[in-house]
């Protein structure tokens, strides 16, 4: 209400995601450090750390997603794999490798079956089905992707790409279906 700082919490250095449970009750933040990989996981009505999550491999933990109901978290590692954390337990119950991909950004669709992951070394998302934990497409794109989101009604996903550009994704085709250019 009033945008002002109210607490300051401490994870460490080299803090790279941060997201907020569905319902609202946990802070997910992933950090690195010389230490090693974290997770730390916040309770968001007395800003307390709850636990810390350490991932399965080591590498560089990015951004943070959940699915839409909150019993599964997806932590990116910058290396090749993508985590896949219990809510409830707080534990990696399995990861996702890629090879060679190195993660940037994660997007799920909001009935939560589908999970796009982009990958900054290629030019390509991958799409992950979140019942099986596979990687069921990967779609070629023209440009290097930094970010994506999907819409809220689930049906497109937009990339961020380094060249001044964005792709739309149809997400019952898994195809681009336009790349809107910058300049």
């Amino acid at each position: 209400k009033t945008n002002t700082v109210v607490n300051t919490l401490f994870v460490g250095p080299f803090v790279f995601g941060v997201a907020i449970t569905p319902d609202g009750t946990r802070l997910y933040v992933t950090g690195n450090s010389a230490a090693g990989t974290t997770i730390t996981v916040f309770d968001t009505a007395t800003n307390a750390v709850v636990d810390t999550i350490i991932p399965l491999h080591v590498g560089s933990t990015a951004g943070v997603v959940f699915t839409p109901d909150g019993a599964r978290a997806y932590v990116e590692q910058i290396n090749e794999f993508l985590d896949v954390i219990d809510t409830a337990t707080n534990t990696v119950v399995s990861d996702i490798l890629q090879a060679n991909v190195f993660h940037d950004q994660l997007a799920i669709t909001t009935d939560g079956k589908l999970l796009y992951v982009t990958g900054v070394e290629i030019p390509a998302i991958s799409v992950v089905d979140t019942s099986t934990n596979a990687v069921v497409n990967t779609i070629p794109l023209g440009f290097n992707p930094l970010f994506s989101a999907v819409t809220s009604d689930g049906t497109r996903v937009y990339t961020a790409n380094v060249q001044n550009s964005v792709s739309v994704i149809d997400t019952a085709t898994n195809t681009v279906i336009e790349t809107i250019l910058n300049g």
